[in-house]
């Protein structure tokens, strides 16, 4: 199809910069990366590598379907210059555009096998929201598909390369190299965006004011005491004159026929919220139009695409009221949004952005948006710049200075009013961190002794939650957080004595403290992490590596093999299958543990690895290091090539050839059992044969795939028949107890 007047992209400054900067990456390899904050049009360096290469077999990742379907409607609007229509939707329009293009979900990679993906074979793989790739269930088949495709080119763009999971997908994938960087102090500061209106909540500030009064009185220090009641008195003063929130928002909403995007927990919080938005809203309109979006139970792709669309498009006289949870937080970018509305709480640095971007654009022509942040997120979240990266990468841009910012000896930037926060809500902010650094140096013993008296007097042995309903738990809970966090952890981390001398003297209480957060810990171990211990000591008593099995004889290390087996299906698979990082959140809230036990895990893997297995991985890692020309050879004169090579015919010789002259599935079950490890190692060494096989052993590789293939279809399987019984039998057991709580007869 010829387009007529086809626009160009019209990169702005930096979008160029950016995107020389993955030329010039070309020139010397096949890989680049982009971190661009959210609103500086990321998706618009996507879109010239595309119009530059439209030709060429293109593949683009993306996270959720809304982001997929806003890439095509950019195709449509800023390359073909077409607008979408019902007769002419945005796919048609990009299709028709360009000659071999598909649009893929990273989740669709799960349900690919590795054949498929390399039939996929791209020239360009542009892998947006970047971060996403680092999710441990398609993180390996994201891996496969570059593996596949060792000569496409390779775009990533994210706004939040650092996972919460401490990963971070730079250095996974890209060798740490970041070909162009941009942070948000920096797009702030250079007016690539411009800052909004920022609103915080005085009055929920009231919930924090408690704990510190508390914390007060408990300390010892007369002077420095005077001194926090100062102090206390004025942040009490702030709070009990502020407004509340239907005031709060009447006072700042100057569009009144704007549209806002307002952030909800959940499903119950948003249709309370949505209750509430008359009685918010109700000097402003008193008549709002509210949309909702939802990717759970009642809402379809449908009706949430037709309620951005109608959201998008309104133009009454009406306010515009879009209620999210979840969906609007990553990559969608809406145009005309007079700012938005967060009432959902997050530790999250990641989310607190994102939901920030709804309301940055790096078109400086728009209005001045607005944000309200009615549950105070800036003071988990505060935007200092993180330039002093945890390792040592390759940046376009200087990391010495910007734009005659000079910056301390490591990097880092020193704290700027990055909103241009003014009069109390800046002073009250200054306040309250100065506040609640001093109160909490002086709380951690009184705390401590606090919840260890609490524990003892509740009768049981856990300790106190911070999402407990009851006000007092919660505030223990907190504080025992706190007192991990920002106390023990920091100490810990220490290497030398004399560094640990140093935080004595500062904290005195430390030694105390640590006594009484083990004892703790120790009297309330999860089953989970008892178990996991009882297992590696059981390992290390029997002199050997080889874990205790569930079909053994002897009673102890039976009940163990089970433990063990609980721990990797019930815990840490439930644990690596959790997508976002707010579930992985909840879930450590859940099971602090976990890490401890993951750790025990792996080495308890890694000690119990079979030679074989150990001498394949070593082999694979051997040839991509020698740059993939042949597998190692026995007869080598180098001692490692060698080693491996003698290694790799052992591996034929004594594993894969007496696994392939077996007749039944009876007699290969068997095998198994005896060496678990098989179908990674028939994995490894049948990818090595279709490389560098002899034709012979190229078939046998190509049987030994195919077969790799059905077990693993078979296995999946036979896992959705048992979930599907076990729910079965679960909604059994829900309607067998509702009948008879409600006393019904069957005989009747």
């Amino acid at each position: 199809m010829i387009i007529q007047g086809k626009p160009e992209l019209g990169l702005q400054k930096h979008q160029q910069a950016a995107y020389q900067s993955v030329q010039n990456a070309y020139e010397t390899k096949n890989k680049a990366s982009v971190v661009l904050p959210t609103g500086c049009g990321k998706s618009f360096i996507a879109l010239q590598l595309m119009e530059d290469n439209k030709d060429k077999r293109i593949l683009f990742m993306a996270p959720t379907n809304a982001i997929r379907n806003q890439m095509y409607n950019y195709i449509a609007k800023y390359i073909v210059g077409e607008e979408p229509s019902s007769n002419r939707p945005a796919k048609m329009i990009a299709d028709e555009y360009f000659s071999n293009f598909r649009i893929m979900l990273y989740p669709a990679l799960l349900r690919v096998t590795d054949d498929q993906i390399e039939r996929l074979n791209a020239d360009i793989i542009i892998m947006d929201e970047l971060h996403r790739t680092g999710a441990d269930r398609w993180g390996e088949k994201v891996n496969t598909l570059l593996e596949q495709n060792p000569n496409a080119k390779i775009l990533g763009l994210t706004a939040t390369p650092d996972r919460m999971d401490d990963k971070n997908v730079i250095d996974e994938l890209f060798e740490g190299n970041i070909d162009y960087e941009l942070t948000l102090v920096d797009a702030l500061r250079e007016e690539i965006v411009k800052a909004p209106t920022y609103v915080k909540c005085d009055y929920a500030l009231g919930e924090y004011l408690e704990g510190i009064r508390t914390a007060i009185s408990n300390c010892n220090d007369e002077q420095e005491k005077k001194g926090l009641q100062i102090k206390y008195d004025k942040m009490r003063r702030i709070v009990d004159q502020a407004d509340g929130i239907p005031e709060l928002l009447a006072k700042n909403i100057k569009k009144k026929d704007g549209k806002y995007i307002i952030f909800c927990k959940d499903k119950a919080h948003m249709d309370e919220l949505i209750d509430k938005a008359k009685e918010w809203f109700s000097s402003i309109d008193d008549n709002p139009e509210i949309y909702s979006v939802y990717s759970g139970e009642g809402y379809t792709e449908k009706d949430n695409k037709k309620s951005i669309e109608n959201f998008k498009n309104s133009k009454s006289d009406h306010l515009k009221l879009l209620f999210s949870i979840e969906m609007l937080n990553e990559g969608l970018h809406l145009e005309d949004i007079s700012g938005v509305i967060m009432t959902r709480t997050t530790d999250s640095r990641i989310i607190y952005l994102q939901q920030l971007g709804r309301a940055l654009s790096s078109d400086t022509s728009r209005e001045k948006t607005i944000v309200f942040d009615l549950v105070n997120n800036y003071l988990k979240n505060n935007l200092d710049v993180e330039i002093n990266r945890k390792t040592n990468r390759t940046h376009h841009r200087s990391e010495d200075s910007i734009d005659g910012h000079e910056e301390d000896i490591q990097g880092r930037i020193k704290d700027i009013d990055i909103f241009r926060i003014q009069g109390e809500t800046k002073e009250f902010l200054e306040l309250l961190n100065e506040v609640q650094e001093i109160i909490d140096r002086n709380s951690y013993l009184t705390n401590a002794r606090a919840i260890k008296e609490w524990i003892e007097q509740s009768g049981g042995t856990k300790p106190p939650s911070s999402i407990s309903e009851n006000k007092e738990e919660k505030r223990l809970g907190t504080a025992l957080s706190t007192i991990r966090q920002n106390l023990i952890k920091p100490y810990m981390r220490l290497e030398t004595e004399e560094e640990r001398e140093n935080f004595r003297k500062k904290y005195p209480e430390i030694d105390e403290i640590i006594e009484i957060i083990e004892e703790i810990d120790k009297n309330n171990i999860s089953p989970y992490l008892s178990n996991a211990r009882a297992i590696r000591e059981w390992i290390e008593k029997s002199g050997g590596t080889k874990p205790p099995s569930s079909k053994s004889k002897n009673e102890e290390e039976k009940r163990l093999g089970r433990a063990l087996g609980a721990i990797r299906y019930k815990l840490i698979k439930s644990y690596k299958i959790l997508e976002t990082e707010e579930e992985r959140e909840n879930f450590r809230k859940k099971h602090p543990e976990i890490d401890e036990i993951i750790e025990i895990i792996e080495e308890i893997d890694k000690n119990n690895m079979s030679p074989y297995l150990s001498n394949a991985r070593a082999i694979k890692e051997w040839i991509e290091k020698s740059g993939g020309k042949k597998p190692p050879n026995s007869k080598s004169k180098n001692e490692e090539e060698k080693r491996l090579g003698t290694a790799l015919s052992d591996i034929r010789q004594r594993l894969i050839k007496p696994y392939k002259i077996l007749e039944t599935e009876e007699e290969r079950e068997e095998f198994r059992k005896k060496h678990p490890e098989i179908d990674e190692v028939l994995n490894i060494i049948s990818e090595l044969d279709m490389q560098y096989g002899t034709q012979k052993q190229k078939e046998l590789a190509i049987l030994i795939r195919q077969d790799l293939e059905k077990r693993k279809a078979l296995q999946e399987a036979r896992k959705l028949e048992q979930d599907y019984e076990h729910q079965l039998s679960n909604k059994i057991g829900e309607i067998t107890n509702n009948t008879q709580n409600q006393g019904v007869n069957y005989d009747e």
